[in-house]
This record gives structure tokens, sequence and C-alpha cells, in this order.
């Protein structure tokens, strides 16, 4: 049973299942309660020696400042433990965004006191919950850093926890306020992790089958079998050369998940001195290989990142600028691109996004224009035509406009773009070209 009626504002007391750690900025309450009053009433719960604040925290403190005596309450005489947290929680969630860690906590003690879906009641999903239990259990160090985090990011904290070089590097990337590029972080460290747990498979397949596993040694006498050739000039295979005292593998990861195992030997100036050809020229193609690999590995993250935020930023109420840009994109891209931006257009927005195609027709025009300029960003060595640079500079300022950050790879790869467009026709490689070829830089299909 509950009724409305004036009540004294020292009887009131907190409660202990509050989540809210800060009531925040009440200047403008205290304004308006000074002025008019407090129109809307606190709920409270009767008890022994007064009242039990259920709902209006930051009113009661308002009317506090403001020299307030009585407010009005909604006054319940009977409440149950269980009601009392999921109307806590549920007041808080919609009257004024509670942190991460705050929500966090509340899921918790509404879970602690029998509530079964949480989430049911305050409006929010099984996966939210359940990301919001592994934040409420994180130790106290990672929720003071993560006070200002997002849910997804706070998570993020969580599922790093206990390693701490990476819990470093993300909570330097919460503390720069970069949301994407705390983004590209956390994908970044997923991969990583997801590779270490590839490279200890093949580790132990390796060493299962009795081959050595060795660091790549570029400039050493380390050289792939590929490269050497056995006394009657045929190249070597892992069986042929299993023999040879220096016989070893490497492992790495490709940037598209897959692992490599790439067998060498560890000695050859010693073991194949006739036939070694030459290992200096060989080392320095190893390194540049490398170097490939690892920037393909860190563009199919930004990848990664980049389509997930345009996939969030597509799904709600279509930023402005972007339905000019996206029937920009659709006008003048030719059919013969189709085949590629079909499998980018399901990353973005189909269903394996999770996202019905029918459900919001200007987002997926929009989706459908991204997937187009994503498959000319689908691999980074891919050559930077005019037409091309122009599309992905003008993509990736788009995105950066709505607050994407780009990450270093990505940075690098726009600057080429602004260089590949500056003081250069905007010639597309499949257009005829008036040029003189002598005397133009352009690489396009007109040039000898």
């Amino acid at each position: 049973m509950s009724i409305l009626e004036d009540i004294r504002v020292e009887k009131i007391v907190p409660n202990p299942l509050q989540h809210r750690d800060d009531a925040g900025d009440l200047t403008s309450l205290v304004d308006s309660i000074k002025a008019i009053g407090l129109i809307e009433p606190v709920v409270v719960r009767l008890n022994k020696d007064g009242f039990t604040l259920m709902a209006g925290h930051r009113r009661v403190e308002a009317a506090k400042l403001a020299g307030l005596k009585k407010i009005p309450a909604i006054v319940h005489s009977t409440m149950d433990e269980r009601t009392e947290a999921g109307m806590l929680l549920a007041e808080n969630t919609v009257r004024r965004d509670l942190t991460a860690v705050e929500e966090a906590n509340g899921i918790q003690t509404m879970l602690n006191v029998g509530w079964k879906e949480p989430g049911t009641a305050i409006g929010r999903s099984v996966d939210h919950v359940d990301r919001a239990v592994r934040v409420a259990h994180m130790a106290p160090e990672l929720k003071k850093a993560a006070v200002q985090a997002t849910m997804d990011e706070a998570f993020a904290l969580a599922e790093f926890d206990g390693d701490k070089k990476a819990i470093k590097a993300l909570t330097k990337a919460l503390e720069a306020g970069n949301g994407p590029g705390f983004a590209w972080s956390v994908a970044d460290l997923r991969r990583k992790r997801d590779h270490a747990v590839i490279l200890e498979a093949l580790k132990e397949k390796l060493k299962a089958e009795g081959i050595r596993v060795v660091k790549r040694d570029y400039m050493g006498g380390q050289r792939e079998l590929e490269w050497l050739k056995d006394a009657k000039g045929d190249k070597f295979t892992a069986e042929s050369h299993a023999s040879c005292p220096g016989h070893a593998a490497t492992i790495s990861v490709n940037y598209d998940g897959t692992g490599c195992v790439t067998y060498v030997c560890t000695d050859s100036i010693a073991q194949h001195a006739a036939n070694q050809g030459d290992a200096k020229a060989d080392a320095k193609r190893a390194k540049a290989e490398a170097e490939k690999a690892r920037i393909e590995s860190e563009w199919a993250t930004s990848s990664e990142v980049r389509i997930a935020f345009v996939r969030k930023m597509l799904r709600g109420k279509v930023p402005s600028g972007v339905m000019p840009w996206a029937f920009s994109v659709l006008c003048t891209t030719g059919d013969g691109y189709m085949y590629a931006s079909a499998p980018r257009f399901e990353a973005v927005w189909g269903d394996k996004a999770g996202v019905a195609t029918e459900k919001y027709a200007p987002g997926m025009i929009a989706a459908l224009a991204a997937a187009h300029v994503e498959s000319e960003l689908d691999s980074i060595t891919r050559y930077t035509y005019v037409r091309s640079a122009a599309a992905k500079k003008l993509y990736l300022e788009l995105l950066m406009t709505e607050g994407y950050a780009l990450s270093p790879v990505e940075r690098v790869h726009y600057d080429d773009c602004v260089k590949e467009l500056a003081g250069k026709p905007a010639v597309d490689e499949d257009d005829d070209c008036d040029q003189d070829c002598d005397a133009c830089t352009h690489q396009c299909e007109d040039a000898s």
C-alpha cells in the first residue's frame, strides 16, 4: 500500500542498495526547486525510524541544498528486497545514465536478491547483463580505471583482467578519450591473443613431430628451404631436409588468421655452402615479407573495427551528409565492382552482421555505398588509383567526422591517398587518358 504525503527531509535515509556513487551537478535542479518547489515526489519505504529512499536520490540532495524542510513523497508501507533492488536500478537507469560500473553493480545486486532476468526490468539485453556481471566482478583498481567507460569498454577491461600489459594499453587508450582508438586497441589485443593460441597449437604439433621451432633470424645463417638447393640442384622439401642438423621451422599467423609453418635451415652457410645463393638478398626479402605480413595483420584489425563502427553508425538515424555521399558513390561506381562489394555488404549490414536488410532502408543504402569503398580497402597492398584514392579519402573523412579515429596503419594509407591526389588528374584506371605518358607519373592502363 502507498500514500502521498509531505515528509521531513531529515527523516529520509539513503538506501544501502543505491548504486549511484555521485549525484552529479545539482545546480540547475537546486535553482528550479528554489523557484517553484519540488514538483515530482520522491519514493520512499516506511521503516521503524523514518523512511528509506527508493527513488529520487538527486531530488533529495537538491532539496537539502535548496533549504526545504519537507518534500512530497510516495510512501510504501511494505516492499520486499527484490522489488526494491529492481526499482532502484530502473529509476536510476531511466532518469539519468549511470556509469557502466554503477549499472553493473546494480545488476549484480538484483541477481543477488533473486531476480532471474534483471534485464527485462530495466530494458537491457541478456548479452548486456552478462557483460555487466563480468564488470561487477572486476578488481577494484579496474573499476576505478573504468569510471568513465561505457559498458563495452569496461567489459574489455574485465576481459583482459590479469594481463598487466594489455590493461596498461587499454587504460591509456581510455584516458586519451578516443572511443574508436580504444576499440582498435581491443581488437588488436584480441587478435594477438587468438594468434598466441594458434601459435601454441602449431608449436605443439611440430614438437610432436620432432621438429625444432626457432625464432626468425633474418640476417643470420638461417634461411628458408625454398631458397636453398640440394647437391642435385633441386629445391629442398621438409622431408628431404629432415636429416640436416640445421632442420627447423618458424611459425607465424597470416593476416587472415590462419597458421603458417615455414621450414628453415639454421646453419645454411655450413651445411649448404655451395648451393645457398645470395643469402643477403634472401634475408632482405624475408624481412620485407615479414613487415608486409605485420602491416596486413594490423590492416585486418582496422577493417574489423571500421566496419563495426559503420554498422553502429547506420543502425540508428543516418547522420547528415551520409546519404548525399552514399548516392554519389552508388552513381559513380560501375557494376563490375559488385562482386567485390557483396561480401563487404554482408559484413556491414547483412544477415552475418545480424541486421535484417529490410529493417531500415536509408541505412541499407548507405551500407551498400560503404561496401563499395570497403572493397577498395580490402587490402592495403592494392594499388591506389586516383579515383580509388579519392573515394577512400572521402570515406575515411566521413567516418572521422562522425567520431572515428584512424588507426596508425589507416593514417598512413589516408596520407598516401592525399599524396596520390595532389596535383594529379582524376582519371580512373579504366578511362582513356589524354596525358602524355612520357611526362605522366600516374600508373594507368594507358602507360607503357
